[in-house]
């Protein structure tokens, strides 16, 4: 798979965009989630080849979380959908930094199974919040920890090593309603 509001963004890399490796627990429980409304829109990847695709993102039903659907096929087809929330961790200066829970399914035996999650990492945003930087943790270390506080505390350890992500992607919000971007486009 390929993938403050930023971390949101996926979304990708989200949400939204990009997957790494992931991690049975969420960096931390939704009710201890901030929201950042920012990040409600629609949104290209820069790096994406087909210009048409984007990600929609809007206020789920459930509190503290934001739904995220991912349209190919230039713009057509909804392919990823599920409601994402940020964590927010306080690196050692004692600045905040902000990521995505981006959740995953795993299908083992020919079945979908347990849910995971994916975490983007918000890199960078522009003072409007109209662009993102994102990166995904993509590390197996944390796929092999048996609780929620290990993968915090394994994340935190390493929060500013840049081996730990992957996946750099850049997001830009667009002016267009969802109906708009899913007109058939001219070339």
């Amino acid at each position: 798979m390929r993938a403050v509001a930023i971390s949101l963004i996926i979304s990708g890399s989200l949400l939204w965009s990009a997957c790494g490796t992931p991690s049975r627990f969420p960096l931390t429980e939704v009710s201890m989630s901030p929201s950042d409304d920012l990040i409600v829109g629609n949104w290209k990847m820069e790096e994406d080849t087909n210009k048409h695709n984007f990600y929609e993102i809007t206020q789920s039903v459930e509190e503290g979380k934001y739904h995220v659907r991912f349209f190919n096929r230039g713009g057509t087809n909804p392919t990823f959908e599920a409601n994402i929330f940020f964590s927010e961790l306080e690196a050692a200066d004692k600045s905040k930094v902000k990521f995505l829970n981006v959740p995953y399914w795993e299908k083992t035996l020919g079945k979908w199974g347990d849910m995971g999650y994916f975490f983007v990492r918000i890199l960078e945003t522009s003072a409007e919040f109209s662009h993102i930087t994102t990166a995904t943790v993509n590390n197996t270390e944390i796929y092999n920890k048996h609780t929620g506080s290990e993968v915090r505390a394994y994340v935190l350890e390493n929060i500013d090593n840049p081996e730990i992500y992957s996946d750099t992607v850049h997001f830009y919000k667009v002016n267009k309603t969802t109906a708009e971007l899913r007109q058939p486009y001219k070339q």
